[in-house]
Formats: C-alpha cells, structure tokens, sequence
C-alpha cells in the first residue's frame, strides 16, 4: 500500500515537471516567434528570388565574365562599339533586344547608373568598355551619369550620389527624348549607385531594383579574395546599391557629412536597416565583382563620430550647385560643386552632441513600424539639438515644433516621452 502511494506521488511530480516543460516550450516558441517578428535583422537576407541574366548559357558553360583589360583611349572605345553596332546617345541605350534577360518577373526595365567619379580616368575607360556591352545584352533601357565635383573640394561620396540622383531626375524630366509627353514625370525607374571600379564577373547578375527592398549588389570583391565572412556578410554595404525613388527617399538618401573617404556605406546600412528592419544581399556567387586598382584616397577623420545623424540629414538637407554638364557618346558627367564650410557646422554640431547629460525626451522614429525602435539610446538636451543615438532620434520638448514639418511629410513619426516609456524603449 506504501508503495503504491510512493509510486502515486512520483508520477504525480512527473506529470507536474511534464506540464511545466510543456509551458515553458510554449512560452519559447512565443517569445521567439514575437522576437523574431519584431526585431531588426542583423545578419544580410541573400536574395535568392531575383531574376537572372541567363543570356550566356547557351554560348558557354561557365558564367564567368571575361573582363577585357585593355586600356582603350574613348575614340578607340567608340570606334570598337561603332563595329558592334553599339547605339550609344549620351551614355544611354534604349534597346528592343530579345533574349532570356528579358522576364516579366521584373517591372525595373529603366535603370539609372550614378557614378560617382574624380580622377579615375583609367578606371573609367575600363568601366565604359566593359559595362557597355554587358548592359546591352540585358535588355534594358539605360543610362550612365558621371558625377564630379569640382576641382579643389572636398571629396564626399554620399553627397555626390545624392546630389546626382537629384541631377538625374531633374535632367530626365526636362529631356523630350525621355520624357515626350512633358509634365513634371520622370523617366527612370530604378536607380543604381556603382563605384567606377567594379566590375561583375558573374554573367548571371542581372542589373535590377527589388520591389520590397534595397538592395547590395558588390557582395564578394576580387580585393578581399572575395570574402564573406564577418564584416564583408554581416556589415559591408557599399560598392554598388540599387534602389526603387520610394526606396532611396524613404531614408532621406545618403548622409552628407562623410567627406573624404570612408563610412558614408555603414551609415547608409543602418538607414536601410531602420527604415526596412533588414538589409538584402545578391548570393555572394552572382554578386561577385572584380574591383580595378587604383589610389587609395584619404581617410575621413570622422569616420567614429558622425553616426549620430542618420535619416536627419541627407536628401533634404542637400545643398549644391551644377557647374557643368558634359554629354558624350559613353556617358554624361554632370559637375557639381558644394560647400564643404556648410556641412562642417552639421559635423561640428553631432560631435558635440555626443556628450550631453540625460534629460526628459521626445523620441521619434523613421519608419512607421514600432518594431524599429530600439530599447537602449542615450538621452539628450543641447540648447534644443536634435540628434539620434543608437537608431532613436531624441528631441528636447523645446524642439518639437521645428520638426513638425518633417513628420507632416512622412519623413518621420513622433512619439512622446509617455509612450517611450511605455513601449519600454
């Protein structure tokens, strides 16, 4: 009889630690399920959906682009693409070509190139005579914009693609070739930031935005043995970007205070993340690019420091003049000039941001899901300073009705220091 009542009440404390392991399960897969839900991804989604160029199939059984290193003067190029019956008019081709790169899955078929450019002239002829031809069999109409600032300024990589992705609209809507109907529509659909000194060596690549996301196109590079692996997987988000007009003013474009070289690509990463709550690769195997040598330009000296200001500044804030515009047969360079003593009140401004004492905030937020905000940020008052920490903007009370413009745009969403607290942020 003991022993039955013994056994009784271990099986009864069996059953108990039974029901507990079973809620606790169920508490896991809740709790991960809402984590997984509401936050921000760290780790690069590979876009594996996205059409392929399939052109070089039937011809070879390798993908690999044969890149052609020779250094061709910009007649010689002409004449070589004239033999081809390469139609160029200022950079741009509009072609009726078929072949399998042409797919309805994909609605981008007018594509910008923005290149920001300053004494790569090497590095340039080799571009043109690569890209050309490779742009041409995909099927799509267009263009290649030069932008160079001029002579004696600063070099600022993230200003210059803003500033020519500003140019190229305006020129867009003001050419009958492109826009015959008039009005103020612009052509392009799908614009494609690419530095002058890569190259795709995959002939899968297909040239293209992605509806839902931003997207990396210069995943792996022939400089770094075409890594991807910690920083080059997880961070690295520069080289070559593509992105729908919604997309790119969506996070205020790129940030203007990164002059010199360096970061603006990190700073543009974290804006894409914010806004997107994740940031979208090409498989490391189609976005593999082999990247020309050149000079290694001087560092920003800034890099650590200016990463408080993120979706603040950029498109809106943009300032600058056209000095020039060139158009030729391979491409059209559009010069820009801007000044840097403007931007350096921005920069000195967020560095003394930095420091400031804790105090009660309004906090708001860039995209319009809660999702994106973030639980640990500094707070922050200095004489009515807007700044951003850590992906939260924090705005003294004193400085909300200077930015209720920008919220009345949908350039951002406020909440109140009540509401922080309550989402526990």
């Amino acid at each position: 009889m003991q022993h039955n009542e013994l056994q009784h009440k271990k099986n009864k404390e069996y059953f108990i630690l039974f029901q507990k392991l079973i809620v606790l399960c169920l508490i896991f897969l809740v709790l991960n399920f809402l984590f997984t839900k509401l936050k921000i991804k760290n780790e690069p989604e590979v876009a594996t959906y996205l059409p392929r160029c399939q052109y070089f199939i039937e011809i070879k059984n390798t993908h690999k682009n044969k890149i052609n290193q020779l250094d061709l003067s910009y007649k010689e190029i002409e004449n070589n693409f004239k033999n081809q019956s390469i139609i160029l008019h200022e950079g741009r081709s509009f072609t009726n070509i078929n072949n399998h790169c042409d797919t309805n899955e994909n609605k981008f078929k007018k594509i910008a190139f923005i290149i920001p450019y300053r004494d790569r002239e090497k590095n340039l002829r080799r571009f043109l005579f690569n890209m050309h031809p490779l742009l041409i069999k995909q099927n799509i109409n267009y263009g290649i914009y030069l932008i160079e600032p001029d002579k004696d300024i600063k070099f600022n990589r993230g200003l210059i693609l803003n500033a020519g992705f500003m140019e190229v609209i305006k020129t867009s809507v003001n050419d009958r070739k492109l826009n015959s109907q008039g009005g103020s529509d612009f052509y392009w659909d799908c614009f494609i930031f690419h530095d002058v000194d890569m190259i795709p060596e995959n002939n899968l690549l297909y040239y293209t935005c992605d509806e839902k996301n931003p997207l990396h196109l210069a995943v792996t590079l022939r400089q770094n043995n075409y890594s991807f692996k910690r920083y080059w997987k997880d961070k690295y988000f520069g080289g070559i970007n593509a992105f729908s007009y919604e997309q790119f003013t969506a996070f205020n474009g790129f940030s203007n205070l990164f002059f010199d070289w360096g970061c603006e690509d990190d700073d543009l990463r974290e804006r894409v993340r914010l806004t997107y709550g994740m940031i979208v690769k090409l498989q490391p195997d189609i976005g593999r690019f082999y990247t020309d040598k050149h000079e290694i330009a001087f560092k920003n000296q800034n890099r650590g420091k200016l990463r408080m200001g993120r979706a603040l500044e950029g498109l809106s804030t943009l300032k600058y003049s056209r000095v020039a515009v060139e158009k030729r047969m391979l491409f059209t360079r559009i010069k820009i000039g801007y000044n840097f003593s403007h931007y350096s009140k921005q920069i000195l401004s967020t560095e003394q941001s930095d420091s400031s004492e804790d105090s009660e905030v309004i906090v708001c937020s860039f995209g319009s899901k809660p999702e994106l905000f973030k639980k640990s940020h500094k707070k922050n008052r200095k004489n009515g300073q807007l700044v951003l920490s850590n992906d939260i903007c924090v705005v003294d009370r004193g400085f909300r009705d200077s930015i209720k413009p920008l919220e009345n745009k949908g350039k951002m969403k406020i909440i109140s220091h009540r509401e922080s607290q309550a989402k526990n942020i």
